[in-house]
């Protein structure tokens, strides 16, 4: 006797993966010749769409999804119901069944609550890199907003501005931001994010031997954070006097004076302070 056709459901991921496909205009041809590999055929992409491939591979979904531009938390979640419970077989039971999708989002990364079983990253991992990355588009705008307060130019109060920084984080700036208080939030903000990122190393070097994971930046990033330090030092400069106290200890008078800049606590700006004796 013949066999009866094999009825499939769609999975989640399959709905999700050809909503994102439609989407971004590619037919399931399409999508499959953008992808540099020749496994991952119009028809392997047509049977993860329709269910028959329900539970594809890992490497097939991350070659997916950078062909899509996307994230591959993108088809594992609902990101257009970010308060729903999860949807997706696999996570939706268990200690995760009352998860919504936008907690799970947050605690797939790396860094992200322990209680999720991060993968043995610390916190102070996340802490330094969104300091990092808030220092650097804080940076961005107080250049941006400093070029265009010395240009003098009268400025569209509807107008507005955006770039991105080296890592290609967005910035923005708009017409109302092009103010001397404008100017000193950004840099404040620079200050203290630097302040962050430096105070996250510091706690993260408690750790004992390969736990900790700030010790070993790699030179692109020590290279980054010596740019902020750089923009921190002149920050510094042009608003902030030292002061040496009777016991020969070195402050800080003036907008950036607190808290004391003790490289004990973490919130040092080494060697700021001997810069800018010279």
């Amino acid at each position: 006797m013949p066999r009866e056709p094999r009825e499939y459901s769609q999975t989640p991921l399959g709905r999700r993966l050809a909503e994102f496909r439609i989407r971004r205009r590619f037919s399931a041809a399409g999508l499959a010749k953008k992808i540099d590999d020749p496994t991952i055929t119009r028809a392997v992409i047509t049977n993860i769409e329709t269910g028959r491939k329900a539970d594809p591979p890992l490497s097939e979904v991350m070659k997916i999804c950078d062909a899509l531009g996307i994230s591959p938390l993108a088809l594992m979640i609902d990101t257009s119901s970010p308060w729903a419970p999860l949807d997706t077989p696999g996570l939706s039971t268990g200690r995760l069944r009352e998860v919504s999708a936008i907690e799970y989002a947050r605690a797939a990364t790396l860094y992200g609550p322990s209680g999720f079983r991060n993968g043995g990253f610390s916190s102070d991992l996340s802490s330094f890199l969104e300091a990092l990355i808030e220092s650097e588009v804080q940076v961005e705008r107080a250049k941006f907003i400093s070029n265009l307060l010395m240009g003098g130019e009268p400025l569209d109060q509807e107008a507005s501005y955006s770039g991105e920084t080296e890592a290609y984080e967005p910035w923005s700036v708009s017409a109302p931001d092009v103010s001397e208080e404008g100017l000193e939030e950004a840099q404040e903000t620079v200050v203290a994010a630097y302040r962050t990122a430096l105070a996250a190393r510091e706690q993260d070097a408690r750790w004992p031997g390969q736990m900790s994971k700030l010790s070993r930046l790699s030179p692109r990033f020590e290279r980054r954070l010596d740019e902020v330090r750089r923009v921190v030092v002149n920050i510094i400069a042009a608003n902030a006097e030292i002061d040496y106290g009777q016991d020969g200890r070195r402050s800080l008078r003036g907008r950036f004076a607190t808290p004391p800049l003790d490289p004990k606590t973490g919130l040092a700006i080494r060697p700021a302070i001997g810069e800018l004796d010279g």
